[in-house]
């Protein structure tokens, strides 16, 4: 997406959980951003600006494992920024969490609501968000930190789309079931929502990308330091997105209900009012329709292709 804007992108990855294939525009560098002594390889680009979207990020992981959420995404994200001071790379765009927000009372969470992470993920990333003040308080950097809600779908081209290992992304892992006649495994039914099942907001990915570099073309401008959450401002539960999933496909879903896992609020959903105002950014893609569609679409191609 950067590359059709006419951005020419490096990708670095240690390749724990991406694939090598996805990689098609410009520069690959396998590295581990816990590394310190990784980044050599700047000296050979003239780079300004980095957009890190690198950590370990499943919820329910980080409750049986802090130490490795608080090892890799806070120590890696401090290597980062360390390197851009080093090599007086100005711009930043953070990819943080809706996570950092926990159980807010707000119907619509926006970026003053109270933030009380109950889970390690969220608390990472709330840490790295101050980490990332305090260097651009003192180095001068200009930075933006996205809060991601809930992202879904696939590449509207279809050349990339969600291959985890293991899996545990409601979407994908709901179209698989439901393809493979298997039984999903839902956790909880029982939450504070109209219909028992936990409730997200969900943006599809393409418009996460666009979101990205309207926030470098703002930066780049002169915009200000800033924290934005992505999201449509539209909670679906689960069961609407297994219910949507079904008729998609034509096929039931069969899931089984097993007790709520701490550390997941009943709801989260996204207030976008600041994402429209200071980034003139709109959900285009967002429908979910589309999301559920190309992810759809996406499984076949990528189970043909030998990735799932």
């Amino acid at each position: 997406y950067l590359n059709s804007k006419n951005i020419s992108p490096i990708t670095i990855d240690n390749l724990s959980q991406g694939k090598k294939e996805f990689i098609n525009w410009g520069p690959f560098y396998n590295v581990d951003l816990k590394n310190v002594n990784s980044f050599d390889f700047l000296k050979k680009h003239n780079v300004q600006a980095v957009v890190h979207l690198a950590a370990h990020c499943y919820v329910n992981e980080s409750i049986a494992n802090p130490k490795k959420y608080f090892l890799n995404n806070i120590n890696s994200t401090i290597n980062v920024i360390d390197m851009m001071v080093k090599n007086n790379i100005e711009y930043l765009i953070f990819s943080s969490s809706c996570a950092i927000y926990g159980e807010t009372k707000d119907l619509l969470i926006n970026e003053e609501s109270q933030k009380t992470p109950i889970n390690p993920y969220g608390l990472s990333k709330l840490i790295c968000e101050n980490i990332i003040k305090s260097y651009a308080d003192m180095y001068n950097l200009k930075f933006i930190s996205l809060r991601f809600f809930n992202v879904g779908g696939a590449d509207l081209s279809l050349e990339v789309g969600e291959c985890h290992n293991p899996e545990t992304h409601l979407i994908p892992r709901a179209i698989s079931c439901c393809l493979n006649d298997e039984t999903l495994k839902v956790y909880g039914n029982q939450f504070d929502t109209i219909d028992g099942f936990a409730i997200r907001d969900f943006i599809h990915v393409n418009d996460l990308a666009d979101a990205i570099y309207k926030s470098l073309k703002y930066l780049f401008s002169g915009g200000s330091n800033n924290y934005i959450n992505l999201g449509t401002g539209l909670g679906f539960s689960v069961k609407m997105i297994l219910d949507k999933i079904s008729s998609h496909l034509n096929k039931k879903i069969n899931y089984k209900i097993y007790n709520q896992k701490s550390g997941n609020p009943p709801m989260l959903v996204s207030d976008n009012a600041k994402a429209a105002k200071i980034l003139n950014w709109h959900p285009l893609n967002s429908d979910l329709k589309t999301i559920i569609s190309t992810a759809c679409d996406w499984y076949d191609v990528a189970s043909k292709k030998g990735y799932l």
